[in-house]
C-alpha cells in the first residue's frame, strides 16, 4: 500500500481562504471606520478653533463703542461695512460669513482647501444678571459663535463679557 504525504485536501484550503477573507474584510472595515473618525474628529477640532479664534477677536475689542459710547445697540454701525471696521464687541452681532467667504480680522479672505463647507455666525446681546438694575446701561453682553460645516453645526462657543472684565470705562459722564 502506498502512503499518501499529509496534506490539506481541497475542502480544507478553501474553508482556510473563506476565513482568510473574511478576516481581511473585518480589518479592512474597522480601518475605514477609524479613517472616518480621525476625518470627523479633524473637522470638529478645526470648527471649534474657527469658533474659538473668532471669539478671541471679538474679546480683543472694547467693550464700549470707541466712537459712539451712548451707542447700546448691538450691530455695527452707520460705516461700519466691513470686518476690518468692527471696533467694539457688539458690532458682531448678525455677523455672518457664509461657506467660501470667511475672513481673517483685517477682512482678508481666509481661504484654505479644507474650509471649503466652514460658515461662521455670531450674536451679541446685552443681558441683565439678577439683581441688576435695569434702568442702568447694560454692563454685561453674552457673545454666542456658531460653526456649521454644509449647515451641520460642529462647533459653539458662548461667552458672557463684562465691561468690567474688558476693564474698559466709559468714555463719557452720565449726568
Amino acid at each position: 500500500m502506498v502512503k499518501t504525504p499529509p496534506g490539506f485536501t481541497l475542502v480544507e484550503a478553501l474553508i482556510a481562504v473563506m476565513i482568510l477573507g473574511f478576516s481581511a474584510a473585518g480589518i479592512a472595515m474597522l480601518l475605514t471606520a477609524s479613517m472616518q473618525q480621525n476625518y470627523l474628529s479633524e473637522k470638529y477640532m478645526l470648527a471649534g478653533n474657527l469658533a474659538q479664534d473668532l471669539l478671541d477677536e471679538i474679546m480683543g475689542k472694547p467693550f464700549y463703542d470707541p466712537d459712539s459710547p451712548g451707542n447700546l445697540t448691538p450691530g455695527p454701525e452707520a460705516g461700519e461695512t466691513s470686518r476690518a471696521l468692527l471696533d467694539n464687541v457688539d458690532d458682531y452681532d448678525g455677523l455672518i460669513e457664509p461657506a467660501g467667504a470667511m475672513q481673517l480680522p483685517n477682512g482678508s479672505p481666509l481661504d484654505r482647501p479644507n474650509l471649503g463647507g466652514f460658515s461662521r455666525s455670531t450674536s451679541a446681546e446685552y443681558v441683565y444678571l439678577p439683581g441688576q438694575d435695569a434702568q442702568a446701561d447694560p454692563t454685561f453682553i453674552l457673545v454666542d459663535v456658531e460653526v456649521l460645516d454644509n449647515s451641520v453645526p460642529m462647533a459653539e462657543v458662548k461667552r458672557l463679557i463684562s465691561s468690567a472684565e474688558r476693564q474698559v470705562t466709559k468714555p463719557y459722564a452720565a449726568n
